[in-house]
């Protein structure tokens, strides 16, 4: 397993601290508790990949956001095809990140940051659907007795 880049510092024994400046940052690495949750790899391995020491996995577990994060990923991996879904999660979490970055990048050509910034509303269930309610045709009928 690669080592994945990361900035994130992790928290010893307190809550996420706030991050204006990133809201994609949770105080620990993205895919972690997916990962564990997986288990496709020991502990200690998947920790080594993302640079948490035990201490910090400690503090981690204690963690509310961690913990339900891990949780959600185990209900995940019990259904059939979970361990596919959680794969593609971990997949999109990478891609999630990457949208961000174009979106708040001043280099990046407008048009690009526009379509980052749909891609993460969308991906937030933020957008409408086609065929819901807001863009539905609309019609009535009308019974004359």
């Amino acid at each position: 397993m690669a080592k994945l880049p990361t900035t994130t510092k992790l928290p010893s024994k307190q809550l996420v601290p706030v991050r204006p400046e990133n809201p994609t940052d949770l105080g620990f690495p993205p895919g972690l508790a997916t990962e564990l949750a997986m288990g496709l790899s020991s502990v200690r391995e998947i920790c080594d990949a993302y640079g948490v020491t035990r201490d910090d996995l400690e503090a981690l577990v204690e963690n509310p956001i961690f913990k339900a994060e891990y949780d959600a990923a185990m209900a995940t991996r019990q259904k059939e095809g979970g361990l596919f879904t959680l794969k593609a999660r971990l997949m999109a979490d990478q891609a999630l990140d990457v949208q961000y970055k174009l979106m708040n990048d001043t280099d990046v050509p407008p048009a690009v940051r526009l379509k980052a910034s749909e891609n993460i509303v969308g991906a937030a269930d933020r957008m409408p659907k086609p065929g819901t309610k807001t863009d539905a045709p609309t019609f009535a009928i009308q019974i004359n007795l």
